[in-house]
Formats: structure tokens, sequence, C-alpha cells
């Protein structure tokens, strides 16, 4: 999955608030309205996971870099993304 890599933020750039995507990064693999959800379904899960452990080992980069190592939830998630995005050609490849 990818997103832009400019922050949505409210009170600071350095502590952004949300996610952009751009449908036009989806629509031109072919993804529908439908699909749509179940992108929001894998960016809810990532939100979950991400926010078990910043909780689990704290709010420091470096620390939570050292948690996303390893995960079972990340892994899982990954393969499923994986999995899902491998039926949407990307185009000019």
């Amino acid at each position: 999955m990818s997103s832009s890599k400019h922050s949505v933020f409210i009170f600071s750039a350095v502590n952004p608030g949300g996610i952009r995507i751009g449908t036009g990064a989806v629509t031109t693999r072919g993804l529908l309205e439908a699909d749509m959800a179940t992108l929001a379904e894998f960016l809810q899960k990532a939100i979950s996971i991400t926010k078990r452990i910043q909780e689990e080992k704290g709010k420091k980069l470096v620390d939570f870099v050292k948690g996303l190592e390893g995960d079972e939830e990340v892994a899982a998630l990954k393969a499923t993304v994986k999995a899902y995005a491998t039926g949407f050609s990307i185009p000019g490849i």
C-alpha cells in the first residue's frame, strides 16, 4: 500500500494526524468503490497495530521501529495486503 509522504497535520507537522491517499493511485490499478472499504479496513488494522506497539514500546521512533520487527500482527497484515494487491496490476510495469 502506498500513500503520499506528506503529513496531514492539525497541530504539528512533526506529529501528523492523518493519512492522505489519492484516489488516482488506486483507481489506475483498477480498484473500485468497494475496494476502498477494504483499503480502509487495512488502514484501520495498521493503526490498531501501531497504537499497540507504541503503548508497549514508547513514543520514541527508535523504540517503535524495534517493536515493528518480528511482530506477528505486522507480518500477518503485510501478507494479507500483499495477497490482495496482487490482484491489481501496476500500469507500466
